[in-house]
């Protein structure tokens, strides 16, 4: 999903990317992960048509 949109992956934290983009089937850990992505924009500012 990140890499349609052309999200680029984080190559300063590649231990926390592998069991990012690793650990999608999981339900929980997929919700965790969509809080996590729905806050980026935000911490980047980038426009608001970019949230999810």
């Amino acid at each position: 999903v990140l890499a349609e949109v052309g999200w680029p992956q984080p190559r300063v934290l590649p231990g926390l990317w592998a069991p990012l983009s690793g650990s999608l089937s999981s339900p929980g850990y997929t919700t965790n992960l969509q809080m996590f992505i729905c806050g980026i924009p935000q911490r980047m500012s980038l426009p608001s048509s970019f949230h999810w």
